[in-house]
């Protein structure tokens, strides 16, 4: 759906870049992202307090 042109153009007027065409192109992004966002946060020494209840 997002890869459509028309979604695209939907997207871009809004402001919003669309990242991968497909979802194993998106998983590959989302994937890429998670691996930097850990190191930054490893490198930075930051750790979450409390917990999380799902």
């Amino acid at each position: 759906m997002a890869a459509s042109p028309g979604a695209k153009a939907e997207f871009a007027a809004q402001g919003v870049d669309v990242l991968g065409d497909t979802p194993d192109e998106f998983a590959v992004v989302v994937r890429a992202d998670h691996a930097r966002c850990e190191k930054v946060i490893r490198e930075a020494g930051l750790t979450v307090a409390g917990s999380i209840s799902r």
